[in-house]
């Protein structure tokens, strides 16, 4: 028998457990110190870990991480902090990682194909984009026969990558970077409100232009292949001060130099880097012409690029399959099976294993099985349109997957409220839950995305007039005139029992904002204490916990 401890550094740094290759359980840093997208070297999820899997000592410690020149550091710093784990008393025996054989990009297509399983791999691509990898790697090609991958293609240099083009445009329309890129969706399709005193042809044309010179640089520079120049990190503020230029040289183009609010910024901004990314992916995916493409790395959380190339190769009868962990999440479970090759897919996320015994209060109501459950979550829908669900294992990734979420009828009367008692404003959309009949039933293409489809990681058109329903969970694209969602498929026996008697219904997570998904029965309390005060409108929000651990 053989455990590992499985480490990823850096943004949103995480530990797992993997005995003799299935996952144990699994942590984020965030969950536990309650920092969004924490990136500390994850000494609390390790911990928590260490007290499920009831051990100190592991055979092996697999560590992802992103160092420039593939190599852990000597001297300890936020990310990498070795001597925390002698005072926990943590042994292992070896130590495995990054090296200049095998990159962090590699990391990721390794976790990805795992993910995938070898039905799909048999022919495929993979890309993997992100803001940079291990040898100054910005986006990497990959050819994959039967679960073998070859390096293809790799692109460097930090001002090509379109992963820290997305993090600086985040920061300079005011935003959190590596926080809130995803909310860039969500104002770029309103900058068509502004075209009566914005040129936003002139924006796609910029945008054009831009993604045209990146391709040609991607292919014909110098920096095309194998070749691993040197990386300086020093040079990332430079970098970031090139893209505030054009993005301040486009902002004086297409307004004239107006004066904007900062609502008008985030809409422009957003739409021109959406447009620069689509572009530049859709382009190199239309040079590689894949059979079946596989998709790794943080650029691919942006579920409408995920819809967008899956469109372009099914023109070719072909499928895509996108790790749900697109981010560095699950990067370390790649050097994991590099090494150990055993790496055992699970059937879900829910790694988070944790006990449900919280305290009752106002507006909690604790239950003993999924019929009580389901009682208690059809009151609140038809009492107040929502309810919080907190049952089992965690998730573990970005996405609450009905462990650890907020359930809701579809309108966007409802969708106000959830935004109402937990802070949040109202410019991103919902995602839907459905079973795959609903799933067939409203959207276009489903087949056409290997697995995905259950973990909200892919956006699908909704079928001609079949958003009408589900107003609160549909999303719109004027430009196109098409309604979207990012729907998550589920075969669960208590989430279909409700969806069969009320239909598709929100799925969001489960956490006021500002905070990460609730883990804790104390963050438990504290997010359902914090709705209750926004909720002066609404006749008390409650909260269901199925109490254990073990999914029902």
């Amino acid at each position: 028998m053989s455990i590992s401890l499985v480490l990823t550094l850096g943004h949103n740094s995480s530990a797992i457990v993997v005995n003799d290759g299935l996952i144990q359980c699994g942590y984020e840093e965030e969950r536990l110190s309650g920092k969004k997208s924490d990136s500390s070297f994850p000494i609390q999820a390790i911990q928590e870990c260490v007290k499920r899997c009831n051990t100190k000592h592991f055979d092996s410690l697999c560590v992802g991480h992103w160092f420039i020149n593939h190599e852990l550091p000597e001297q300890e710093n936020k990310y990498w902090q070795p001597s925390e784990l002698a005072k926990l008393g943590i042994s292992y025996d070896t130590v495995y990682s990054i090296d200049k054989h095998f990159s962090h990009h590699d990391s990721h297509v390794e976790a990805a194909i795992c993910f995938a399983g070898k039905e799909f791999t048999k022919n495929c691509y993979a890309l993997v984009a992100d803001g940079f990898g291990s040898s100054g790697e910005v986006l990497s090609i990959y050819s994959i026969e039967s679960g073998d991958y070859r390096l293809t293609d790799r692109f460097f240099g930090f001002e090509k990558s379109l992963g820290l083009l997305y993090q600086y445009a985040t920061a300079y329309i005011g935003m959190k970077m590596h926080n809130h890129e995803y909310k860039m969706l969500a104002y770029e399709v309103h900058v068509h409100d502004l075209d009566s005193y914005v040129d936003v042809e002139a924006i796609y044309q910029r945008a054009h232009d831009y993604s045209t010179q990146l391709l040609r640089n991607m292919f014909l520079g110098d920096v095309k292949g194998f070749t691993d120049p040197v990386i300086n990190l020093e040079a990332l503020p430079e970098v970031r001060a090139y893209h505030d230029k054009i993005f301040s040289q486009l902002l004086e183009e297409v307004t004239g130099g107006e004066e904007l609010v900062d609502y008008e910024i985030r809409c422009i901004i957003s739409y021109y880097v959406q447009a620069v990314v689509e572009l530049t992916i859709l382009g190199l995916v239309s040079v590689i012409q894949p059979k079946n493409l596989l998709l790794c790395g943080g650029l691919f959380y942006n579920v409408k690029l995920n819809n967008l190339i899956t469109q372009l190769v099914s023109t070719h009868d072909g499928k895509v399959c996108v790790m749900p962990l697109a981010g560095d999440q699950g990067a370390g479970l790649g050097v994991y099976n590099r090494y150990m090759g055993d790496l055992v897919w699970p059937d879900n996320l829910f790694w988070g294993l944790r006990d449900l015994t919280p305290k009752t209060t106002k507006g909690v109501v604790v239950v003993n099985n999924s019929e009580d459950a389901f009682k208690a979550i059809c009151k609140e829908l038809d009492r107040v349109g929502f309810v919080n669900f907190v049952r089992g294992a965690m998730e573990f990734g970005p996405r609450a997957l009905c462990n650890t979420t907020t359930l809701a009828l579809p309108t966007k009367e409802v969708a106000a409220k959830i935004n109402m008692v937990n802070e949040r404003t109202n410019e991103m959309p919902f995602a839907l839950v459905v079973t795959n009949d609903q799933a067939e039933d409203l959207f276009e293409g489903c087949s056409e995305v290997h697995k995905s489809l259950e973990y909200m990681i892919c956006t699908r058109d909704f079928k001609p007039g079949k958003h009408e329903s589900v107003l609160g969970g549909a999303h719109y694209y004027p430009l196109v005139d098409t309604f979207t969602c990012r729907p998550q498929i589920t075969s669960d026996p208590l989430m279909c029992s409700l969806l069969e008697k009320y239909g598709p219904l929100i799925n969001t997570s489960f956490n006021f904002h500002g905070v990460p998904i609730v883990l804790t029965d104390e963050q438990i309390l504290f997010s359902h204490n914090s709705q209750q005060q926004h909720a002066a409108d609404i006749k008390g929000v409650k909260t269901v916990i199925l109490k254990g651990n073990e999914n029902e």
